[in-house]
């Protein structure tokens, strides 16, 4: 932290470095660490300018660009916060206690889901990709084979060889296909301060910066999510042609290639559409424009559930959006 402090120009700029650095409990634990593995990480003068960064559109770019989404989620931190000193200090009855008619998967479960005015149900078919010696390939081949769009959304997307592997596929192919990239800004620009566990490549020097090599010399276009309040967007949705799609719980770097057990789902059919379009309005939202930006929103065209598979709903939490998806379905 002395490197860091010495770092800094002004004290504004640490009280902001500070506040973020709070928000992680582990974070001076993985510094302390990275400083051990520095060729796959960046330097603490480098981690430290990319933070106060973060810091200042988190805030003064967060503000002018989506008021709206600001206002919501500030209004939603003061009643859950509220609410959550209210139940820790009063007894409340345990609201699960008794047993529900409504089982997940039967019918009543359906029609309460109708109730509570979540999504309808869309056709699409669903197979697993455990741990990321499963998950990557997969990826790498699905970039290879894509012939029309690839649409990222991640919160991490990291410089480390992993990442800078994953990026220089998306250059490639951007060449001759739609490549666009979205990736959370604080838990992005957190992980180019963290060293994998697992050493890298003898030799490799991480980018200071996921966008800006994404960027040189290629057509892929890229976007940062912004953290209105540092709330972060942990949204790991990645759609190919608009046929195929992967979300789950695993962001592009090599912790979760080599190092964590975690769970990515493979999505085909109609209702891949549905979820290109939520990547399009993030990606739009992202934008100069911001939450103006979603005044208008797309044509949904009728027919786009027909096709074969079981029925799936997608539930999805948004503040900003006011959704509660997969609390309103317990």
């Amino acid at each position: 932290m002395r490197n860091w402090r010495n770092g800094l120009g002004t004290l504004a700029v640490a009280m902001l470095s500070a506040s973020l650095l709070g928000s992680c409990g582990s974070f001076q634990r993985n510094v302390q660490l990275s400083s051990e593995r520095l060729a796959q990480t960046n330097d603490p003068l480098s981690s430290t300018f990319g933070i106060a960064a973060t810091a200042l559109r988190s805030t003064v770019l967060a503000a002018i660009r989506q008021p709206v989404t600001t206002t919501k989620v500030g209004f939603t931190l003061f009643y859950q916060r509220s609410s959550e000193l209210l139940r820790s200090n009063f007894a409340t009855a345990d609201l699960y206690s008794h047993s529900l008619a409504e089982i997940p998967g039967s019918p009543e479960f359906e029609r309460l889901l109708d109730r509570r005015n979540i999504r309808p149900a869309e056709r699409g078919s669903l197979s697993l990709r455990v741990d990321g010696q499963t998950f990557f390939p997969d990826f790498e081949r699905e970039v290879l084979k894509a012939k029309k769009s690839i649409n990222v959304q991640i919160y991490i997307f990291d410089n480390d060889d992993v990442g800078v592997r994953c990026a220089d596929l998306l250059k490639s192919r951007a060449t001759h296909l739609s490549a666009h990239v979205l990736f959370d800004d604080m838990g992005t620009t957190f992980s180019h301060a963290v060293a994998p566990t697992t050493p890298g490549p003898i030799g490799f020097v991480p980018p200071a910066d996921i966008e800006d090599y994404l960027r040189k010399g290629s057509k892929v276009k890229v976007r940062r999510t912004l953290n209105p309040w540092l709330v972060s967007d942990h949204t790991k949705l990645i759609t190919f042609d608009r046929e195929r799609a992967y979300l789950g719980g695993m962001n592009i770097g090599r912790e979760y290639r080599s190092e964590w057990h975690d769970l990515m789902v493979r999505v085909e059919g109609p209702i891949v559409r549905s979820l290109d379009r939520e990547f399009t309005r993030a990606w739009r939202k992202a934008g100069a424009w911001g939450d103006f930006a979603l005044i208008r929103s797309p044509i949904r065209s009728s027919s786009e559930n027909q096709g074969s598979g079981p029925q799936l709903r997608l539930l999805r939490t948004d503040p900003s959006e006011g959704r509660y998806d997969i609390l309103d379905a317990t």
